[in-house]
């Protein structure tokens, strides 16, 4: 009378999976001590699909739950369907069912949410046209734009990056040297909706900055689905992204041309000179 055992190790309950995490094969254990465990068979209900929840096999319809023969051994066992598909924003109830010998039977649930949309992060400073420092930059990241989404994976408090170009070259680390966007980790604040983040920028890129040279800034974001916001490499980067800003920490010059230091005058009806900021 004593159930067999099953366990479920993939995918596991409560987290977000996409197509970069997909969790399937799904895979697991069971035994039974007394008499030895029969079959596993596998179901899957989509939690919010409606009339039609459960997958049988080839397509998700009604009348369910369908339980589906597991592959792999008994003791450890898998199962993958190249039909079971899976919709964004949805949850997903996949239960194993172990059965033994004499007929007792035990199951576990496991609970997962489907995200494949994107991130989407955004830069608030600095911001075009010029800058005269850059000790910070910041900005804010959804994972959920016009809160369209139910069940949002979210972004973690280290999943936003940031890059710097100037001309062809990106921030290596020792200058800007490199073809590709080597991405800095920023702190993400996950209290606040939109989350809201920040990078003190170091001395080494401070120190680096040219006058008169333009700047492009990018932020790069993964919700923790595994959703990148766009491809890593330079190739890659949306030609919209980020922002792109002239620094200039030169100081303006003025001078008076008119009246002559030094010189008297009876009267004096106009004031007149000249200004420069060749490196604007």
């Amino acid at each position: 009378t004593t159930p067999p055992s099953v366990a479920m190790a993939n995918p596991v309950p409560g987290n977000y999976y996409s197509g970069v995490l997909v969790s399937t094969p799904f895979a697991g254990t069971a035994g039974d001590a007394d008499t030895g465990v029969s079959t596993i068979t596998i179901a899957v209900t989509d939690v919010d699909r409606g009339l039609t929840p459960y997958f049988n096999g080839t397509t998700y319809t009604g009348g369910g739950p369908f339980y589906l023969p597991a592959q792999g051994s008994v003791s450890n066992w898998t199962y993958n369907n190249a039909s079971l598909t899976f919709s964004n924003d949805h949850r997903y109830d996949i239960t194993a069912v172990a059965k033994d010998n004499a007929g007792n039977q035990a199951s576990v649930t496991s609970r997962i949410i489907y995200d494949v949309k994107p991130p989407t992060s955004t830069l608030t400073s600095p911001l075009p046209l010029y800058m005269t420092a850059l000790p910070t930059i910041s900005g804010s990241v959804t994972d959920n734009p016009g809160v369209i989404y139910n069940n949002p994976s979210g972004v973690s408090t280290s999943a936003v990056t940031i890059a710097i170009k100037t001309g062809t070259f990106w921030w290596g680390g020792a200058g800007f040297n490199s073809n590709d966007p080597v991405y800095l980790t920023v702190v993400n604040s996950t209290m606040t909706t939109p989350n809201l983040w920040a990078y003190t920028v170091p001395a080494g890129i401070q120190s680096n900055l040219i006058t008169g040279n333009t700047y492009r800034i990018i932020s790069r974001a993964t919700d923790i689905a595994g959703n990148a916001e766009f491809p890593l490499t330079n190739a890659n980067v949306p030609a919209g992204v980020g922002v792109s800003v002239l620094y200039d920490s030169a100081t303006a010059v003025s001078t008076i041309t008119y009246p002559v230091d030094g010189k008297a005058y009876q009267g004096v009806a106009v004031l007149s000179g000249k200004a420069d900021d060749t490196l604007q």
